[in-house]
């Protein structure tokens, strides 16, 4: 179900390409998006665990894996989409919110889904059973 959800929401971002008309876009909007997106998620997901460890937490989460949580949920970015297209009476300048919010959405999917691996290769211990099993003997 997960995997048709996610794939109904990136054809819904395809058809998006391609419904809008041509619309000049910022770039300077789109980095000051960007920078916001990453610095928000950062912030959300370490004030949530530091509350956690105040109220007495028995598992505590490792910086990096903070690091690693909030860097897959910067890829989420198709709602923000659907959230701009339903909001046309809250802009004045829609088109340009809309193809805004739609190169940034293809933009952090390419960018940051591109990079996940390497990002979950630095940032991820494997665990010490796996490592001890590929030792040879």
């Amino acid at each position: 179900m997960g995997y048709f959800s996610e794939a109904l929401i990136f054809s819904y971002i395809g058809l998006g390409i391609f419904k809008q008309p041509q619309q000049d876009w910022s770039v300077t909007f789109i980095c000051i998006e960007l920078v916001l997106i990453v610095l928000s998620r950062l912030f959300s997901v370490l004030s949530v665990q530091y509350v956690f460890v105040m109220c007495g937490a028995d598992h505590k989460l490792k910086f990096n894996d903070c690091i690693f949580i909030s860097y897959a949920g910067m890829i989420r970015g198709a709602i923000a989409l659907g959230l701009a297209i339903k909001a046309e009476s809250a802009f004045s300048e829609y088109e340009f919110v809309v193809a805004s919010v739609l190169a940034l959405v293809i933009l952090s999917t390419l960018l940051f889904g591109s990079f996940m691996p390497l990002v979950a290769k630095c940032l991820l211990n494997r665990p010490k059973q796996q490592v001890k099993q590929e030792k040879p003997n």
